[in-house]
């Protein structure tokens, strides 16, 4: 192994101090030559590290990927993103995702897929599905049983349980293009399907014959698994496949790496259905999930004078505009008053009573509970009818309607923080039941956002079910929803 080439701030490290990082049988002088070097180079920044071997070279560069610091006569490195290139020269045919924590059942693939970097040809466990029009496929490694009982036992919190191949056609294997066109979308999509994060820790891209061309270590997060909701269960729903083929033909416009309110929505799915978290937690996240999708379509204030007459309008704009200017005009007097008799509290108290009504949008609804409704609207799901007219013939025991119930959990979850449950015995039943609701609704919003046509495992239900998205009906029966 040859260290070729370390870069601080454009200044390349000469030959001698490359000789020494080298080595670790130092004299004495060599020692506090290089002590001396390491001190003068510790604040600077590495923007370049190559090391060349005979198998191939290391590199990793640009300013903030290489992290380093001073052990004595060592720097110690760590890199954000790296690369290394074989020196075999063969021509990149294929791409390999090894999979960290994705658990599926893998049902049984007909007919049986042939393919050049097949582990083992004989098993017909695949997800087989199209990436750039050709056949692509996730395989579980030949010890995936025992891989997925570490992590279902807590013995590991991250494992590599399978790898996902596809072909790499005309795109660049370079680490500054990845970007533009690597799936790496299918990380998220894949922790939806199966309720737990899916990551992976580097990128591979092989020959024809399956060698190896280049290994990139792009920097993604490493997640601890949690087991969680499973969406799509390919024993039943046999749609994993179908649901990353459906997801490159929108991808233009849900690119995770650009438009991260979807990013952020489906890791507060995936979170909002873990076993493991505790009510507050799960509905922490299931409503930070709906709120911003509600802020992405513009849903959380609605402007009332939209469905107004135009003379209607008028009339009203009018009567509002007339009460804000005499408001306005009685309060800037009354201020006036007070500090004149040097009540200043008192003055700057009724000078900010006075900005806020200036600040207020009498015209706009921001109920939470009818955003949510409005969302729902804007996906065609028939939830809220249904439990309304639940509640309309069987009355809470608080009396609140459903667009009440939102606000109020919200508030109790994202303020308060916790439930009385020894206080109110309501919240034992109402709680999971509220927050299993939403997180189904959560779910479909987000599979029909994928553009998703098969069935799906629904939150509310405790057995396997093979339900498409839109199966809430008007006439869908409140209990079928858990209430």
């Amino acid at each position: 192994m040859k260290l070729e080439n370390i870069i601080f701030q454009g200044n390349p490290i000469g030959p001698e101090i490359r000789e020494f990082l080298s080595r670790k049988d130092l004299t004495v002088p060599e020692y506090a030559k290089l002590s001396k070097y390491l001190r003068q180079i510790e604040n600077n920044r590495c923007s370049k590290f190559v090391v060349k071997t005979k198998e191939g070279n290391f590199l990793s560069e640009g300013v903030g990927n290489i992290l380093y610091y001073n052990n004595d006569s060592y720097l110690i490195f760590s890199f954000l993103k790296s690369q290394f290139t074989t020196s075999n020269e063969l021509q990149p045919k294929y791409w390999v995702l090894p999979l960290l924590n994705f658990v599926s059942e893998f049902s049984q693939g007909s007919p049986r897929l042939e393919h050049p970097l097949r582990i083992n040809s004989l098993d017909d466990r695949v997800i087989k599905f199209e990436f750039d029009k050709q056949i692509a496929f996730i395989e579980p490694l030949p010890d995936y049983s025992d891989r997925k009982e570490h992590l279902y036992n807590g013995i590991g919190k991250n494992k590599i349980t399978s790898v996902m191949v596809g072909e790499l056609g005309d795109n660049s294997i370079e680490l500054e293009n990845l970007g533009k066109w690597f799936p790496f979308g299918f990380l998220g999509v894949l922790g939806v399907a199966t309720g737990s994060e899916v990551s992976a820790s580097w990128i591979e891209f092989r020959s024809q014959d399956g060698h190896l061309v280049r290994r990139v270590h792009p920097s993604l997060r490493v997640p601890c698994f949690f087991r969680g909701h499973v969406a799509i269960d390919e024993l039943f729903n046999i749609g994993i496949g179908s649901l990353l083929t459906n997801f490159q033909s929108i991808s233009d416009h849900l690119d995770p790496l650009k438009e991260l309110y979807f990013t952020a929505a489906m890791e507060n799915l995936i979170k909002g259905g873990l076993y493991d978290l505790t009510s507050e937690d799960k509905l922490s996240y299931i409503f930070r999930g709906l709120d911003g999708l509600c802020e992405k379509y513009n849903l959380k204030a609605n402007d009332l004078r939209t469905e107004l007459e135009p003379e209607q309008k008028d009339k009203v704009e009018r009567i509002v505009n007339d009460a804000i200017e005499l408001a306005e005009t009685r309060l800037s007097s009354l201020e006036k008053e007070v500090r004149s008799e040097g009540k200043e509290h008192q003055g700057d108290n009724i000078n900010a009573i006075l900005r806020k009504m200036k600040q207020n949008q009498p015209y706009f609804d921001t109920s939470y509970g009818r955003a949510v409704v409005r969302l729902l609207h804007k996906f065609h799901l028939n939830d809220a009818e249904v439990v309304e007219s639940y509640y309309e013939s069987n009355p809470r025991w608080d009396r609140r309607k459903w667009i009440q119930v939102l606000p109020y959990y919200r508030g109790k979850t994202m303020h308060s923080g916790y439930f009385k449950f020894h206080e109110n015995a309501n919240y034992r039943e109402d709680v999971p039941r509220i927050s299993n609701h939403l997180h189904d609704i959560l779910l479909r919003i987000i599979l029909k956002m994928l553009d998703y046509k098969g069935t799906y495992h629904s939150t509310v239900k405790r057995i396997k079910s093979t339900d498409n998205v839109d199966w809430v009906l008007q006439d869908t029966k409140a209990s079928e929803l858990g209430y």
